[in-house]
């Protein structure tokens, strides 16, 4: 694979997408970043051109139509533009009892969370010339490992992204496509005023620093990058814990985070 590929990032003009484009940057890689929001990726390409000397193409579409999507990438096509790293960041959560929470917001949660995310992949692979040394990084969460009280719409999004993940890196294994699923846990980004969490409350990584693990791990080809080695003995753990003791424990603790 050439530094000078194209990298596909969505979600990218703020928190991890924004610090895993300055690293792809940082490495030699071009970019197609894309986000609802126009003039922080002005911003984004700006600072990365006059630092890394990369060519940098930005999108200001919402993903959560699909239409955007499949404009995108017919403008890349048009261009004859093969981006060979498809980075899945998008995303967002809502906070709170799931009966008293917004339905419409859930429902554009499973938009872009899982259908966008599905059919940005498909479109990513179909357009490929050659699949031997294309890459994908899907963002899940560690929430996606457990179960969601007070998150329970966007948990299962991202356990059905953890899920896909696995799946299709076997699947896509013998065609040379290396699949990998990053599920950080609480990161410092604009995620948690979004979901209307009480961030002060948490003690959170920094965008940053998930983002030089997350593509150390990633280039390596690690299928599974769980960030911190407390959160990989969590996982371990879980396994031996009944999920009703897991959830039940989770619930008591996320009600003290809600603002």
């Amino acid at each position: 694979m050439s530094k000078k590929d194209f990298v596909m990032i969505s979600g990218a003009s703020s928190g991890i997408g924004l610090e895993l484009s300055k690293v792809f940057a940082k490495n030699g890689f071009n970019l197609l970043l894309i986000s609802r929001t126009e003039h922080a990726l002005a911003l984004l390409r700006n600072e990365i051109e006059a630092e890394h000397h990369t060519d940098v193409r930005i999108f200001a579409y919402d993903l959560q139509n699909i239409e955007n999507i499949e404009y995108i990438f017919r403008i890349l096509k048009n261009e004859n533009i093969s981006p060979r790293i498809l980075i899945n960041n998008a995303g967002f959560a809502n906070y709170g009892e799931f009966m008293n929470v917004n339905i419409q917001k859930q429902m554009e949660l499973i938009d872009l969370n899982v259908k966008s995310l599905t059919f940005m992949t498909w479109m990513f692979l179909n357009q490929l010339n050659d699949t031997e040394g294309a890459r994908i990084l899907n963002v899940s969460s560690m929430a996606g490992l457990l179960p969601g009280p007070y998150i329970p719409v966007y948990a299962a999004s991202k356990s059905y992204v953890y899920s896909f993940s696995q799946a299709i890196a076997s699947e896509l294994k013998p065609k040379g496509v290396a699949v990998s699923v990053l599920c950080p846990a609480d990161v410092r980004t604009g995620f948690q005023k979004t979901a209307g969490i009480e961030s002060s409350k948490l003690r959170m990584m920094e965008p940053k620093e998930l983002a030089v693990i997350a593509y150390k791990e990633f280039m390596n080809g690690k299928r599974l990058i769980i960030p911190k080695m407390k959160l990989r003995l969590l996982k371990c753990l879980l396994k031996c814990l009944p999920e009703k003791a897991v959830a039940d424990s989770l619930y008591n603790a996320r009600k003290q985070l809600k603002k």
